[in-house]
């Protein structure tokens, strides 16, 4: 809470009210010290008085509660995740989401400065799956056209380099999808696009992202899938070390030029603070005529795990064919869908064929409490066309 927003909240205090109290409070002349003069003073506020110093500290505590459930997301997770009010409350109270203000992460390891240049970490979603982590960047000047990168070592949890089974990294763009489904830049304006350099890719064009926020720093998300699921990563320490930063430049399709244009040294341990909160469901649920069963599942805020019971050996992803049926979404109770996409997959006891898929919501954080159903897809119906495009799901209950 600022100032600002306690006197928006104050002009909403009738006038009439304050005349009155401010009539109601004496003018003293003179300190009274006797006991008799103190208990005078005290009867002298009116209810009206005390009502409007309750009406204050009421407001007071109302626009503080207001900006903890509207803290301001990392700006790639709230495009990502675009989470409301109630998803983003949630997140933050059950763990998901940690925050860091920018005033308050000048403990070792959370920021670290070298050759102008500030690192310093600003959000973090870890679930006992996942995790993303979302650092600053102040004082690095990019060239108009192209793309940031880093350098650097490989990161650790707790000393141990091979925590995680896949990893990425993303600079916000400022590229966001509208309701039409086209890309433009956040202010709404068509993205900018340049023709490839190289000459067999001419024709060929690629967007130009806008990287800098209003306060002229930038955003880098790095994501981890955990080797181990089991929630043992929560609480460790992420331990990042950048060599310097540079530019990649777009030459043709899949091929780039990197360039690094800073050298320094950037160390930080970030804590990974999440949470295993899921909801737990051992059905034991038919999934089909060939005795596919759903034992278990796990379920997330963002991300969870099912575990089958097969009937034949199934490679995987050695296999042409995919599971049938294979998990599609996440129905809630409100009749929307959240769609989910596949992770890793093995087999907890191969002799006796069960197998475990691991899935994350495509780009939604969802409330636990309004799960309906979880929904397996075995097939297509054809529309009026003719064409095969309604999903065909099979619902398992969740509550």
């Amino acid at each position: 809470m600022n100032g600002k927003k306690l006197l928006i909240g104050l002009s909403f205090i009738d006038r009439k009210y304050i005349e009155e109290s401010e009539q109601d409070m004496p003018v003293r002349n003179a300190i009274t010290t006797t006991r008799n003069q103190n208990k005078a003073q005290l009867k002298c506020l009116s209810t009206k008085k005390i009502w409007l110093i309750a009406a204050v500290i009421a407001l007071t505590l109302l626009l503080v509660g207001c900006a903890i459930i509207y803290a301001r997301w990392s700006s790639g997770l709230e495009d990502w995740f675009r989470p409301s009010n109630t998803i983003r409350q949630q997140a933050e109270q059950s763990g998901l989401s940690v925050i860091y203000p920018q005033d308050q992460i000048q403990e070792d390891g959370l920021s670290a400065t070298d050759q102008g240049i500030t690192v310093s970490v600003k959000q973090t979603i870890v679930d006992q799956w996942q995790a993303s982590v979302v650092l600053k960047i102040e004082g690095f000047e990019l060239p108009d056209g192209v793309r940031p990168c880093f350098y650097g070592e490989r990161p650790t949890l707790d000393g141990n380099a091979e925590f995680w089974g896949s990893a990425s990294y993303h600079f916000y763009d400022g590229i966001v999808i509208n309701e039409s489904g086209k890309s433009v830049y956040k202010n709404g304006e068509p993205v900018k696009e340049e023709h490839y350099p190289m000459e067999e890719f001419s024709d060929y064009s690629y967007v130009i992202g806008r990287y800098y926020l209003p306060d002229g720093s930038m955003e880098l998300t790095l994501s981890f899938i955990f080797n181990d699921t089991s929630g043992a990563n929560l609480g460790k320490i992420l331990n990042l070390s950048f060599t310097g930063f540079g530019k990649e430049t777009d030459l043709g399709k899949a091929t780039t030029e990197r360039e690094q244009l800073v050298s320094g040294s950037w160390k930080l341990s970030i804590p990974l603070n999440g949470t295993a909160q899921a909801i737990e469901i051992a059905p034991n649920a038919p999934l089909n005529e060939d005795g596919m069963t759903l034992l278990k599942a796990t379920i997330g805020q963002m991300s969870g795990q099912i575990e089958l019971q097969l009937t034949a050996y199934y490679a995987g992803l050695e296999s042409n064919e995919g599971l049938n049926p294979s998990l599609a979404g996440i129905r809630m109770k409100d009749g929307s869908f959240v769609q989910v996409a596949e992770g890793g997959s093995y087999y907890k006891d191969r002799d006796n064929l069960v197998y475990v898929v691991e899935y994350r919501n495509f780009n939604e954080i969802i409330d636990l409490s309004q799960v309906e159903a979880l929904a397996f897809q075995s097939g297509w119906e054809n529309d009026a066309t003719g064409k095969p495009t309604i999903p065909v799901y099979k619902y398992i209950p969740v509550s």
